[in-house]
């Protein structure tokens, strides 16, 4: 058997301990100082820049509730409007789950509930699955929250004039799988994409990719 070893470099964040404008942003977005930050590039694959956790202890909660109680719904697109009408604002949850009977407080998840049958959510313009493109017909505003997140994490990554259009949400059960694959959407290859992953260790839960 044969090993591949992948080279890497760490790269300390650039800002010193002493911006606290950048520290104050960030905890704002429940992130930790940026100073503390390490990236990782590949050096077998130019332009790749990987940053563990960012994220401060417990502050990965606001986002996967983002995810689950505000990004699916209207006039965002997901999966599920393809099977069916939503009613109201279109909400997967708390409102797609049944009650469990035997505590008030409970809420089980079964098959035939909404959450469980989420798979994706488009945000900003909204990607076509059957031509596999963006068009600039199918649009709603991009989440200012989310925006404000990506915003800040590539500017200390070196890139300040990244503004985001555009994010695939998928969903993952603990035992989905998903297989390789490349994407060919994107027309600015100039223009870096950021992907984001919100996880029960070791397994991946939720990923979105604002381009």
């Amino acid at each position: 058997m044969n090993a591949h070893l992948v080279q890497a470099a760490c790269l300390p964040s650039p800002l010193p301990r002493e911006d606290r404008a950048a520290t104050s942003t960030a905890a704002g977005l429940g992130l930790k100082p940026p100073h503390q930050w390490t990236f990782h590039a590949i050096t077998s694959v130019p332009g790749l820049l990987v940053l563990p956790n960012p994220f401060l202890r417990g502050c990965q909660h606001r986002w996967v509730r983002q995810c689950l109680a505000h990004y699916p719904c209207k006039p965002n697109v997901c999966n599920l409007d393809a099977h069916l009408q939503r009613e109201g604002r279109g909400e997967v949850w708390p409102g797609g789950l049944a009650e469990d009977a035997s505590s008030p407080k409970k809420m089980r998840l079964s098959k035939d509930d909404l959450l469980y049958r989420l798979r994706w959510v488009t945000l900003g313009y909204h990607y076509d699955w059957n031509t596999k493109e963006y068009r600039s017909h199918c649009r709603s505003p991009f989440p200012e929250d989310l925006a404000q997140l990506t915003k800040f994490i590539m500017r200390i990554a070196g890139f300040p004039s990244f503004v985001p259009e555009a994010a695939i949400v998928n969903y993952y059960h603990l035992d989905s799988t998903l297989s390789g694959h490349t994407d060919h959407s994107e027309k600015d290859l100039s223009i870096p994409l950021f992907s984001l992953r919100l996880a029960e260790a070791p397994r991946k839960c939720l990923q979105w990719n604002p381009s």
